[in-house]
């Protein structure tokens, strides 16, 4: 039988897996997005599937409460990213997260409240800057 510290172990690698694998290029060569999709993503529209590369991740850190004992777990993420062009919105996966507080931080520790919102079944979610960032 598994102790509760290999589960918890076992649960972390599994969503950092999860998290990604949901960034991770696709195994088969895909076509370019073409600029009617590019216009549909800026105009606000969900894209389906793999995300634009506007904002691309660098590294994840993860802090989760596990236990197994309840239906869900709570934690913490923070993601380093770097926007290739000024953004006041961007999209990211995170399927069914109950997302209580998103900041970002421009490198000089000032915090930039924004928002949280899955748009797609999918998990594709919008998350809103009060302004553009470079």
């Amino acid at each position: 039988m598994f102790s509760f510290r290999s589960l918890s172990i076992a649960m972390y690698l599994l969503v950092q897996a999860v998290f990604l694998s949901a960034c991770s290029e696709p195994a088969t060569p895909q076509p370019e997005q073409s600029s009617q999709d590019q216009v549909a993503v800026s105009a606000g529209e969900a894209p389906v599937g793999q995300l634009d590369k506007s904002v691309v991740p660098l590294h994840y850190r993860l802090e989760l409460t596990i236990d197994p004992r309840q239906d869900r777990f709570s934690g913490q993420t923070e993601i380093d990213v770097t926007f290739n062009e000024p953004r006041d919105t961007f999209w990211m996966h995170g399927k069914n997260l109950e997302v209580t507080d998103v900041w970002l931080s421009d490198g000089s520790a000032e915090r930039i409240n924004a928002t949280y919102e899955q748009k797609l079944e999918s998990g594709v979610a919008l998350v809103t800057l009060p302004s553009k960032l470079a």
